[in-house]
């Protein structure tokens, strides 16, 4: 690795691609995180490797049902260092001084070091909020490091920035095996994009020591009969009741669940292909670990096919039932995920009951329509008790069509910020009948439209409108297939 060295200092970035949730480089050029320099990058004399970021749940995106990894661990350094420093920011505002994360040095030799990472003292929002009381960050080794911004935040009246904190290594003389950075569960979303080791003269010193139990626990969760099971779960803290992510264990191997203690409940739903459902709710004080065990249930499947009967390989059907979990409070649950084998087959081991009629079947395969099947509109009787219960039930998909493509504007070549797309059909002899009751918003100046088969037998198309442009056609079709058209809307 090249190093960029500045006297006898010498910075090298480490690797967090394997751990990014997503690369800069897939947003679009409007939207925020495209925004930031990409690649090796030198900030405030740093030198970092910019490719996407991490972001770590904060309870405010997760009650608003956006939820993110509680902690990222094992992420390898293998080297000693002086200073490791990081390049982050935060998503949502909170109090000064609170404690919003945890970055944590493995040592080879077994110890750690932590280091909290504080809203005020060491980041902030990202977004430069025309409201923000105070910019500046009471610790003297956090700076800002990169301001920028873009189409969306031009839009809003907001900037951007990225903080670079340096935080110094007690225990220069070891070697840093791994980091792992975990959520403190405050308002804020912890985000880390990039980080960085020094070398140089370091000083060893005492660390003070830092419980983060104030702030979050930790739930063991173990499946028996040991097997494969995917654990969802549900929070409530004062005033709401929101998901808090979803979990796949490994056989003999318990599920870790971290959570914030001023949460009351926890409501634990765990799936397998094999067996049934079980939910457990705790309350207020929680155990450290617990045991849940599931039992063998009903066996149900089918087919996938097309309405010629061809089977469908490779489609993947998910079985979904909806609950009521509180009065007025209904909860989808996924109850299995399989993929149907060479004859379309599929089948699942894990229901209770024969009663399915508040149950969804969905199917998908990429080269067909989505399509979600109940027992309530089943007219055919592809989906009756008996025939799922004789492993004969039949959903059938589509070919269809789509029609995908891009809007911008014909002047700047832009994209659209926000349209319509209206379908038409019609007959070979006239023009097409536009349909305004199933039209469909479109974002962003990106667009793909499905039709189903039979809205394919006659000439179809799609109009886009837009305020202050003139409406666009797209040209007829006739067949059923993938299509792609690019409209250029022009202003009146």
């Amino acid at each position: 690795m090249v190093a960029f060295a500045a006297g006898a200092q010498e910075f090298k970035p480490i690797d967090i691609s394997h751990f990014i949730d997503r690369r800069l480089d897939s947003y679009k050029p409007n939207e925020s995180w495209a925004a930031p320099p990409r690649g090796r990058q030198t900030l405030e004399g740093v030198l970092f490797e910019i490719v996407g970021k991490i972001e770590i749940t904060g309870l405010g995106a997760a009650r608003d049902g956006r939820f993110y990894p509680a902690r990222v661990i094992g992420i390898p350094v293998g080297r000693k260092a002086a200073r490791l420093h990081v390049l982050h920011a935060a998503g949502y505002a909170d109090r000064d001084g609170t404690p919003i994360a945890n970055v944590l040095m493995n040592y080879a030799d077994g110890e750690r070091y932590s280091m909290p990472v504080s809203y005020g003292l060491h980041t902030r929002n990202w977004y430069v909020e025309r409201n923000e009381q105070k910019a500046a960050l009471n610790d003297p080794s956090s700076v800002v490091a990169w301001r920028g911004s873009c189409s969306d935040t031009d839009r809003m009246g907001v900037t951007l920035r990225l903080f670079r904190t340096a935080f110094a290594n007690p225990r220069p003389e070891k070697e840093i095996k791994t980091i792992d950075i975990v959520s403190l569960f405050s308002r804020a979303t912890p985000v880390i994009v990039a980080l960085s080791t020094e070398s140089g003269d370091g000083k060893k010193f005492e660390p003070e020591k830092f419980d983060d139990s104030r702030y979050r626990r930790e739930l063991n969760v173990r499946v028996e009969p040991t097997t494969t099971a995917v654990v969802q779960v549900m929070a409530t803290d004062p005033g709401r009741t929101y998901k808090f992510g979803t979990y796949t264990n490994a056989p003999n191997q318990a599920v870790v669940i971290d959570y914030s203690p001023q949460m009351t409940r926890l409501q634990l739903t765990v799936t397998s292909s094999e067996y049934l459902p079980a939910s457990t709710n705790l309350q207020k004080e929680f155990p450290g670990e617990i045991t849940v065990t599931l039992n063998k249930g009903n066996q149900i499947g089918g087919f996938v096919r097309t309405r010629a009967g061809k089977p469908i390989k490779d489609a993947e059907v998910i079985v979904s039932q909806v609950t009521e979990d509180e009065p007025g409070q209904f909860v989808e649950t996924d109850l299995a995920w399989v993929k149907t084998d060479a004859d379309g087959r599929w089948i699942v081991s894990s229901i209770v009951g024969t009663n399915f009629h508040r149950m969804n079947f969905a199917a998908r395969h990429p080269e067909f329509v989505a399509a979600d099947f109940q027992q309530f509109n089943d007219t055919k009787g592809n989906l009756s008790t008996e025939a799922l219960l004789a492993c004969k039930a039949v959903l059938e998909l589509t070919k269809g069509a789509t029609i995908s493509g891009t809007v911008v504007d014909s002047e700047t070549g832009k994209p659209v910020p926000s349209f319509k797309m209206i379908p038409g059909k019609g007959t070979r002899e006239q023009t097409l009948q536009w349909d305004r009751s199933n039209s469909i918003a479109g974002w962003d100046g990106k667009f793909s439209f499905q039709l189903n088969e039979e809205d394919t037998t006659k000439p179809f198309g799609l109009t886009i409108e837009s305020p202050g442009y003139v409406p666009a056609v797209s040209p007829q079709y006739t067949n059923a297939g993938n299509y792609t058209h690019h409209f250029r809307l022009k202003k009146p």
